[in-house]
């Protein structure tokens, strides 16, 4: 099921909450590579945060090994055409 992030709270309360280091739990079931990246993004200090290159580079070549196998079992999903289209907005 979908959840609102910190659906408890106030707009103002998250982000004073968030200012303060509260971050949501990342599910266990979220691949270890993706969860350090998010990690990454939420990092304190803005200047240690990787730019947006960087996470779509770091999202291709995790997403590359799930696309050469479902290339291999005959699905055609377009997974960084679609990143890259969303970027381009």
């Amino acid at each position: 099921a979908i959840q609102v992030p910190y659906e408890n709270l106030t707009p103002l309360q998250a982000a004073l909450s968030v200012r303060q280091g509260l971050r949501l739990v990342i599910p266990s079931g979220v691949h270890p590579r993706i969860s350090k990246l998010i990690q990454r993004c939420w990092g304190e200090n803005p200047n240690t945060r990787p730019v947006f290159s960087e996470i779509t580079a770091e999202l291709e070549d995790i997403l590359q090994p799930i696309q050469a196998a479902s290339s291999s079992k005959g699905g055609h999903r377009h997974t960084k055409q679609k990143i890259q289209m969303k970027t381009q907005r």
